[in-house]
């Protein structure tokens, strides 16, 4: 990792046993986002899409610019942080995202998680002892080509 850098905290991460890049771990989001391309890319879309979705909570959603759009539903699915398995929540979106998750609040509170975006790692706690995760590597670096070809 070069120093000094503004890298946004990119993971990846095992969500309904599979593995899932490109997971944007932000602080600032109140709710776990995953994006519909992201769902229908799991091993068995049919069945994620057949537990998707409590179709009564399209529930408006509002980025960093104002804009609105609505969810597609929620989807509860398994989680792996070892050693944990967990069940989280997520809002289905169908968005065109660099990133194919966003893990927020509800997520970093249940699992104590203290993320670091200077260390691109967040560190929770186990039973025996501290763990972490590290950050994405190639999917920051593709993210930041995609942002910086928009922007430019």
């Amino acid at each position: 990792m070069h120093f000094p850098h503004n890298d946004a905290l990119i993971v990846a991460m095992l969500i309904n046993n599979c593995r899932v890049s490109k997971v944007l771990v932000d602080g600032g989001s109140s709710i776990n986002i995953l994006c519909r391309g992201a769902l229908d890319r799991m091993e068995d879309p049919l069945e994620a899409a057949g537990a998707l979705i409590n179709c009564q909570t399209k529930t408006r959603l509002y980025g960093f610019d104002g804009n609105e759009m609505r969810s597609l539903g929620t989807i509860s699915l398994l989680v792996r942080a070892d050693p944990y398995n967990v069940i989280k929540e997520f809002y289905v979106a169908d968005l065109k995202s660099p990133h194919n998750a966003i893990f927020g609040r509800p997520w970093l509170h249940m699992m104590k998680v203290v993320p670091s975006m200077y260390h691109q790692m967040v560190r929770y706690p186990t039973p025996t002892e501290t763990t972490h995760i590290i950050r994405d590597q190639a999917a920051t670096k593709a993210i930041s080509a995609v942002v910086q070809k928009r922007s430019g």
